[in-house]
Protein backbone atom coordinates (compact mmCIF):
# COMPACT_ATOMS: atom_id res chain seq x y z
CA UNK A 1 0.00 0.00 0.00
CA UNK A 2 1.29 3.60 -0.78
CA UNK A 3 2.51 5.50 2.03
CA UNK A 4 0.31 8.38 1.56
CA UNK A 5 -2.67 6.53 1.01
CA UNK A 6 -1.50 5.23 4.93
CA UNK A 7 -1.04 9.26 5.96
CA UNK A 8 -4.84 10.26 4.78
CA UNK A 9 -6.12 6.90 6.58
CA UNK A 10 -4.18 8.01 9.52
CA UNK A 11 -5.29 11.79 9.15
CA UNK A 12 -8.76 10.65 9.17
CA UNK A 13 -8.49 8.50 12.03
CA UNK A 14 -6.90 11.16 14.08
CA UNK A 15 -9.95 13.52 13.15
CA UNK A 16 -12.56 11.34 14.49
CA UNK A 17 -10.94 10.63 17.48
CA UNK A 18 -9.47 13.78 18.61
CA UNK A 19 -11.01 16.25 16.90
CA UNK A 20 -14.66 15.02 16.70
CA UNK A 21 -14.25 12.92 19.64
CA UNK A 22 -15.61 9.97 18.00
CA UNK A 23 -15.07 7.22 20.16
CA UNK A 24 -17.34 4.25 19.62
CA UNK A 25 -17.21 3.99 16.10
CA UNK A 26 -17.17 0.32 15.05
CA UNK A 27 -13.87 0.32 12.85
CA UNK A 28 -12.08 2.29 16.20
CA UNK A 29 -13.16 -0.61 18.15
CA UNK A 30 -12.12 -3.37 16.52
CA UNK A 31 -8.40 -1.53 15.68
CA UNK A 32 -7.75 -0.50 19.38
CA UNK A 33 -10.56 -1.68 21.95
CA UNK A 34 -13.57 -0.36 23.37
CA UNK A 35 -12.41 2.49 25.42
CA UNK A 36 -12.20 5.51 24.57
CA UNK A 37 -8.84 7.54 26.12
CA UNK A 38 -6.79 4.40 24.84
CA UNK A 39 -7.70 5.56 21.29
CA UNK A 40 -7.17 9.09 21.93
CA UNK A 41 -3.78 8.09 22.99
CA UNK A 42 -3.07 5.97 19.52
CA UNK A 43 -4.39 8.91 17.90
CA UNK A 44 -2.11 11.54 19.59
CA UNK A 45 0.64 9.21 19.44
CA UNK A 46 0.44 8.93 15.56
CA UNK A 47 -0.03 12.66 15.24
CA UNK A 48 2.80 13.54 16.96
CA UNK A 49 5.00 10.86 14.43
CA UNK A 50 3.55 12.45 12.00
CA UNK A 51 4.09 15.50 12.64
CA UNK A 52 7.63 14.41 13.49
CA UNK A 53 7.97 12.76 9.90
CA UNK A 54 6.92 16.01 8.18
CA UNK A 55 10.32 18.17 10.45
CA UNK A 56 12.29 15.32 8.99
CA UNK A 57 11.28 15.90 5.25
CA UNK A 58 11.76 19.53 5.60
CA UNK A 59 14.84 19.45 7.37
CA UNK A 60 16.21 16.63 4.00
CA UNK A 61 14.93 19.33 1.57
CA UNK A 62 17.05 21.43 3.35
CA UNK A 63 20.18 19.61 3.30
CA UNK A 64 19.27 18.34 -0.16
CA UNK A 65 19.28 22.22 -1.10
CA UNK A 66 22.53 23.09 1.00
CA UNK A 67 24.51 20.20 -0.88
CA UNK A 68 22.90 21.43 -4.54
CA UNK A 69 24.32 24.48 -3.53
CA UNK A 70 27.97 23.54 -2.44
CA UNK A 71 28.14 21.29 -5.31
CA UNK A 72 28.08 24.25 -7.98
CA UNK A 73 30.58 26.19 -5.65
CA UNK A 74 32.90 23.07 -5.57
CA UNK A 75 32.55 22.86 -9.49
CA UNK A 76 33.10 26.68 -10.17
CA UNK A 77 36.34 26.15 -7.84
CA UNK A 78 37.31 23.28 -9.99
CA UNK A 79 36.55 25.13 -13.28
CA UNK A 80 38.98 27.91 -12.21
CA UNK A 81 41.25 25.79 -11.24
CA UNK A 82 41.49 23.99 -14.65
CA UNK A 83 42.26 27.24 -15.95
Amino acid sequence: MDIEEDIKKLNKYIELVIDKDYCDCNELNVIIGKHCDGSKNVAYAIKNTLAEREEDKKRIKELEDKNKVQRHQIEILLNKKNY
